[in-house]
């Protein structure tokens, strides 16, 4: 998905098409796996998008599909979830 498609999917405007644009792209390449009628409750509401890509940013970390935090990052500070491009 290429960044372009992924941006604004929060927007009122356009939002409901890019959710849904990236959930039907990772459906389509298998890497999930959605009931139509979940991907329309999914891609509705900008609070149940949010909630599935904690969701799945939590099976990545289980899975160790995360981006390691880099050696010399600061002991104190916090590191943010990043899937890798493994999965």
């Amino acid at each position: 998905l290429m960044k372009s498609q992924s941006q604004h999917h929060q927007s009122a405007v356009v939002g409901e098409e890019r959710r849904q644009l990236f959930l039907k792209n990772l459906n389509d390449k298998k890497q999930v796996f959605i009931y139509h009628q979940d991907l329309k409750l999914i891609t509705e509401s900008v609070a149940n998008f949010d909630a599935f890509l904690c969701g799945l940013t939590g099976i990545f970390e289980f899975k160790n599909l995360i981006l390691s935090k880099p050696n010399d990052f600061p002991k104190k500070e916090g590191w943010v979830i990043i899937p890798s491009q493994k999965w």
